[in-house]
């Protein structure tokens, strides 16, 4: 990522700046996701916003049927709030 932004700005855009990073697929459950957030908290401190987007299979499920997550209810919840959230942090009122 930062790689692809260092050729967009020496190219294309030299104001381009990273405005920040979103974390999808988190577990808290599982040690690699934790420990793979830490480190992205550690590199990208300032650019990390929160809530981290959950892992769950209505996110596929959704995709592929050209559904929003929140058409699917319970199942869904979750990952509508976080993103929900996400939009109120990154977008204007």
């Amino acid at each position: 990522m930062t790689r692809t932004l260092a050729t967009v700005r020496q190219h294309f855009n030299s104001e381009l700046r990273l405005a920040g990073v979103v974390v999808n697929r988190y577990r808290g459950d599982r040690r690699d996701r934790i420990d793979w957030a830490e480190q992205l908290r550690t590199d990208y401190a300032e650019h990390i916003l929160e809530p981290f987007i959950p892992e769950r299979e209505v996110v596929p499920t959704a995709a592929s049927a050209a559904h929003p997550v929140s058409a699917y209810g319970v199942k869904g919840r979750d990952v509508t709030k976080a993103l929900g959230a996400l939009a109120a942090r990154i977008l204007p009122a």
